[in-house]
């Protein structure tokens, strides 16, 4: 079951990442699936995964379709596949809470299944699996700082995979953690970035209401700020809130008043 020497290179790997919009806390037996050749909206991540997923279908003699899983917990969620059979093996899996994927996931450690509808480990999927036409899979876990996925190979003949397989589907977890992982950090990231901007710009509507309070009621800066926390207090209202709505106040005073200057009639006689 030798590797494909023409489909195994690192250029069927692809090292571009965005970030992950999925929600990792959905239910694990109902995931996110992302199928290659479905329609709809993907994520740069989304797109990888399938990418790093039918790379495997290529490099390994035999494998007929593959999937990537991320791991909450102990148990995978939110697959990213390459055909509905795989899909629909996966969910499988996940519904059963038994599988090549599931130990994979446990014991940080491949698992090779050559017939899963005899196989003794899976007593509940193999009675599933049979009319799934879907025999042989082949589970590594997918490391990078701790445990973060699984990608699974599948295949519909028996003993379809052997140790070597298992050892080239190693080599592919490598850039495929990597991307899995680098997309996290990317879009944490991402989130530490907005949240920064929120708090910048939090502190200007403060800043701004500060005066307003100070050029209105007279008084020191430290004296309006505590006026300012004392209405917050009162009112029971976040900080950033109230001074936007003390800001939002006075510009609508300011354009009222404004606007009456522009239609007010003159009271000065007319030059003749």
């Amino acid at each position: 079951m030798a590797m494909h020497p023409s489909t195994a290179s690192s250029s069927d790997l692809p090292f571009v990442f965005g970030s992950y919009a999925g929600n990792v806390d959905q239910e694990v037996s109902a995931p996110k699936v992302v199928e290659a050749g479905a329609t709809g909206d993907r994520s740069v991540l989304d797109e990888s995964l399938i990418q790093l997923a039918t790379s495997a279908v290529r490099a390994v003699d035999h494998a007929e379709g593959a999937c990537v899983s991320l791991v909450v917990g102990e148990r995978p969620a939110l697959l990213a596949s390459t055909a509905p059979f795989v899909t629909q093996v996966s969910r499988l899996e996940l519904e059963l809470a038994e599988g090549p994927a599931l130990v994979s996931a446990r014991t940080m450690k491949t698992v090779l299944a050559n017939s899963l509808d005899l196989d003794d480990r899976w007593p509940r999927l193999r009675t599933r699996v049979a009319p799934c036409a879907v025999f042989s899979a082949l589970a590594v876990p997918l490391q990078s700082d701790g445990m973060i996925g699984v990608m699974t190979v599948y295949a519909r003949d028996r003993r379809a995979f052997d140790q070597e397989d298992a050892r080239l589907v190693d080599v592919l977890a490598v850039p495929t953690a990597v991307a899995i992982r680098n997309a996290q950090l990317f879009a944490h990231a991402e989130q530490l970035a907005a949240q920064l901007q929120a708090v910048v710009a939090g502190r200007g509507v403060v800043d701004r209401a500060i005066g307003i309070m100070m050029s209105r009621n007279g008084g020191s800066e430290e004296r309006a700020a505590a006026l300012l926390q004392q209405m917050c207090h009162r009112q029971n209202e976040d900080l950033a809130i109230m001074a936007q709505q003390i800001v939002d106040e006075a510009q609508g005073h300011a354009v009222s008043r404004y606007a009456q200057a522009r239609v007010r009639p003159s009271t000065q006689p007319s030059q003749l």
